[in-house]
């Protein structure tokens, strides 16, 4: 046999006879074919055991947009007293002393100040009034009960001593004339 070219005829089998004729010029590439996709099957069955053991807090990029937090694995739409900036972050309370009634916020802006005689703590849909016989802590969101000889009505911050002249029975009622 001589030199053969990509433009030799090749005889081709009898239909039904079972046979293959490959030309020698591709079966190179025929070969290398073959060996490429083994192993990428090889590969792709590697993959796809990694895959099912993803760790996806640590090894999965999010791309969850604004007004969403990252969450298990997937974007969650951000609840009241949050704000979300999307991407791979978690959602971001509200400070103390504020509140955000909407859901899918996408920034601090949406958190408002609680009204004067009332209250927050970090990550609230809304304020609590301060309740009668307690004093509260705006800067903490924390409540303490009033002493005794002092009182406060619902929606007073401080507890107020029972003035000259009158007595508190209760801390969380008006103080009563002697």
């Amino acid at each position: 046999m001589g030199y053969l070219s990509k433009t030799t005829e090749w005889p081709r089998p009898k239909p039904g006879s079972g046979k293959l004729v490959i030309n020698p010029v591709y079966s190179g590439r025929l070969l290398y074919s073959v060996v490429f996709i083994l192993l990428y099957i090889a590969t792709a069955s590697d993959i796809g055991a990694n895959a099912l053991t993803c760790n996806c807090t640590e090894d999965c990029v999010s791309n969850c947009t604004s007004g969403f937090y990252y969450d298990s694995g997937i974007c969650q739409v951000c609840p009241p007293g949050y704000y979300c900036l999307g991407e791979e972050y978690s959602k971001i309370g509200c400070d103390v002393g504020e509140y955000n009634i909407n859901t899918g916020s996408s920034s601090d802006v949406d958190c408002q100040s609680c009204d004067a005689g009332s209250y927050s703590t970090e990550g609230q849909g809304s304020c609590t009034i301060c309740p009668a016989g307690y004093s509260c802590d705006v800067s903490t969101g924390s409540t303490s009960t009033c002493g005794s000889g002092s009182y406060s009505l619902a929606g007073e911050l401080v507890c107020t001593p029972c003035p000259t002249g009158y007595y508190c029975a209760d801390t969380s009622n008006s103080p009563l004339l002697l």
